[in-house]
């Protein structure tokens, strides 16, 4: 079986505030210090990965905001009754702390709470339209927020739509070559590659690797990782096999420079890269990395090591093929104890 990496999409806030001080007072103008100063609190909390602290300073920055708001509403209505309009802006302080509230949630792994406030922040942004008040880092946090719970569900049209719209804000506000776009072009492939929209996910993967080649340099864990990802793409059935061969043996070197000769990552590498000779029938070949891939593997031992397992299957089915069937059955009894 072969393997297509995957990562984790980020979530990271970038808010520019003012010192942290203790939170004291309500009045309108000594309130907006507050709540400058708790979003500071909470986004250095979050950077030092103090999530609990981070929760607690969103939360009162959030009930500043919501106090401020539901008040500038009591003076809507009671101007209404007077027979005068007062327009209610949406509150974008308010949806900027329930998206850094939502991502210390997440990050506490409770996913319900955590969409809960980053969906009630998304439709202040997408209410207050084009105010000049957003900011743009600040609402890309929040749908980045909504793509990692969507991938983590598996929810694939969800995660797609917003992934979508981070990489429409994205191309709009950050530099050309920024590794966040990369990120999001490599989870929108990744989607694709499951949905079998192979075309699209060509596109995508290969504008992450680029991007990533320009920003990065020659050599990078980031580069190997796109890589070995559009070789994934282009070793399936119907596929581009000798492309694939190609770049997993770029992937290979590049790797073979960067990481110790026991890395997994190799493992895995040289595995894909076995599969795709075998599919090519250049059988001897893959046998060499066959055992590359068993070598690195067995030396990181573990009671239970499903990635041997998977290449001791694989090597046995390469026997099989060979005629060399005693081998093949030792292999599949070792991966039976590996698994």
């Amino acid at each position: 079986m072969k393997k297509i990496r995957s990562i984790s999409l980020t979530a990271t806030l970038s808010f520019v505030t003012a010192m942290s001080i203790s939170l004291i007072g309500m009045s309108s103008a000594y309130g907006a210090d507050q709540y400058d100063n708790a979003v500071a609190a909470g986004e250095k909390a979050m950077k030092s990965e103090k999530i609990d602290e981070a929760l607690k300073q969103y939360t009162q920055a959030y009930a500043i905001a919501h106090q401020e708001a539901q008040r500038q509403e009591t003076k809507a209505r009671i101007a209404a009754k007077k027979g005068k309009h007062i327009a209610i802006k949406p509150s974008i302080r308010e949806a900027q702390s329930l998206t850094g509230k939502g991502l210390a949630l997440l990050a506490k792994k409770k996913v319900a709470d955590a969409e809960k406030d980053l969906k009630k922040a998304l439709a202040i942004y997408d209410r207050a339209g084009k105010s000049k008040e957003i900011k743009q880092q600040d609402l890309m946090n929040c749908i980045n927020g909504l793509c990692v719970i969507y991938s983590d569900q598996n929810k694939a049209d969800l995660c797609l739509s917003y992934s979508k719209r981070l990489l429409s804000l994205q191309e709009k506000n950050l530099k050309k070559d920024d590794p966040q776009i990369s990120i999001t072009l490599y989870n929108i492939a990744l989607i694709y590659f499951e949905k079998k929209a192979y075309t699209e996910a060509e596109t995508a993967l290969k504008r992450c690797l680029e991007i990533r080649q320009r920003a990065l340099g020659p050599i990078h864990p980031a580069i190997a990782e796109a890589m070995s990802s559009l070789a994934g793409l282009y070793d399936r059935p119907g596929g581009k096999p000798q492309l694939a061969e190609t770049m997993y043996k770029q992937t290979i070197d590049m790797e073979t420079r960067m990481f110790k000769p026991d890395n997994p990552l190799l493992g895995v590498e040289y595995n894909n890269l076995a599969e795709c000779l075998k599919t090519q029938k250049k059988y001897p070949q893959a046998e060499v990395y066959y055992k590359k891939a068993i070598e690195v593997f067995e030396k990181n031992p573990a009671p239970k090591n499903p990635e041997l397992a998977n290449v001791f299957e694989n090597y046995a089915q390469l026997l099989k093929m060979l005629k060399r069937d005693k081998e093949a059955i030792g292999f599949e009894n070792k991966a039976k104890l590996a698994k």
